[in-house]
């Protein structure tokens, strides 16, 4: 059921994702476990039920808090839900375990970039762009690398930089639905200048 639940999600079908919160829930009636409470927190996240994408996350990092992308997906929940505090030690925990990740394994590339991020968010910008150029250098066409890259320079106040980078996400895949969830990119884009997702790859 857990695995029904994640692959439904994976398909990105909203028509199916009743469908993967039932088995998900399953999964959890019958035996919980991270990896379910950690999708299900996912689910919810896409659906804007932010207050219980919050709460089913916190259940999956009660069981496993070793990996930042979820605590990244919790801060992203906090951050709509304008629970600040909560948020910011969140986002160190997701800062902890991305640098213990880079360390671990220097070619992780969305470590890297993630890396890179939540340093950006920080105004750390020697540390941000140190970890984009070593992001890019190991895979410079991946979409979550270069999904990351836009948030860099956004959120470092590098607006044409953000712009470029998300032109080049879109060619590569990106999901505009990536960004358009991001609590801190909603000025980004609707800058006039931001690319139309459809109209990316003939750029």
């Amino acid at each position: 059921y857990m695995n029904l639940g994640a692959t439904l999600i994976d398909t990105a079908d909203k028509k199916r994702e009743a469908e993967a919160e039932q088995a998900l829930k399953k999964s959890i009636e019958i035996r919980p476990s991270y990896p379910a409470y950690a999708n299900l927190g996912q689910l919810y996240y896409l659906q804007k039920r932010y207050a219980d994408s919050a709460a089913m996350t916190e259940k999956a990092l009660q069981l496993n808090d070793n990996n930042y992308l979820v605590w990244n997906n919790l801060v992203a929940a906090y951050e709509w839900l304008k629970q600040s505090g909560k948020a910011a030690a969140a986002r160190a925990r997701a800062i902890e375990l991305a640098e213990k990740a880079a360390t671990l394994n220097p070619q992780d590339a969305i470590a890297q970039s993630k890396l890179a991020s939540f340093y950006a968010r920080e105004k750390l910008r020697d540390k941000a762009v140190s970890r984009t150029q070593t992001a890019l250098a190991l895979a410079p066409n991946d979409p979550s690398v270069l999904g990351d890259i836009v948030t860099v320079y956004e959120y470092l106040g590098e607006r044409s930089q953000a712009i470029e980078y998300a032109k080049r996400a879109f060619q590569s895949g990106y999901a505009f639905e990536q960004l358009s969830n991001d609590p801190d990119m909603q000025s980004l884009i609707r800058d006039p200048k931001f690319p139309a997702p459809g109209q990316a790859a003939k750029h």
